[in-house]
């Protein structure tokens, strides 16, 4: 059970914050954001959807 303890914020470093990390480090940082964010809208969107 310690082993899980210990991966979950590595885990959650690894799907979550990475991914945005290295978008933002690319030749065009305003076109990730762009895309970051047309991402979070449409999850919103479809969260939204489900929840009404």
């Amino acid at each position: 059970m310690q082993t899980v303890a210990r991966a979950w914020p590595l885990l959650v470093y690894g799907l979550l914050v990475r991914p945005p990390l290295l978008l933002l480090r690319g030749p065009q940082p305003d076109r990730s954001l762009r895309v970051i964010g047309v991402l979070l809208v449409v999850a919103g969107f479809g969260f939204d959807l489900l929840a009404s």
